[in-house]
């Protein structure tokens, strides 16, 4: 949808719709709703196996967003990395083994740890 087409009126209500509840919650709305009703045979689903908590990476990452705005800042809620852990020492994953490795610090910090500033803003502890 580029700026001089004009638009029908299906396109405009679809993109309000997309803005005031965010991109991943229209499409799992748009999934649940128009999700086929039967599975295609001969095709398998993989599951994921849950991986134990003592094993899990102590990781904090950032999940779906709540949807609510607090001036310029847009919400989301704060998940443990749902990952298994490889590094014994650390108790993170691959990824945040990586991202230790190479920023020396992880992102969003560890998941029982406090929350700086800075991710208040994210996570919506003003």
């Amino acid at each position: 949808m580029s700026g001089n087409t004009p638009q029908s009126p299906a396109e405009i209500l679809l993109s309000a719709a997309v803005k005031s509840v965010g991109k991943r919650e229209f499409l799992k709305a748009y999934e649940k709703l128009f999700a086929s009703k039967h599975s295609v045979e001969g095709k398998s689903q993989r599951t994921k196996a849950e991986v134990p908590a003592e094993s899990q990476c102590c990781a904090r990452i950032k999940g779906d967003r709540v949807g609510i705005k607090v001036g310029r800042y847009v919400l989301f809620e704060a998940l443990q990395c749902p990952r298994r852990e490889v590094s014994n020492d650390l108790h993170l994953c691959p990824i945040h083994t990586n991202q230790m490795n190479k920023f020396g610090e992880l992102a969003f910090g560890r998941f029982a740890e406090e929350l700086s500033e800075d991710q208040k803003k994210v996570f919506g502890e003003l």
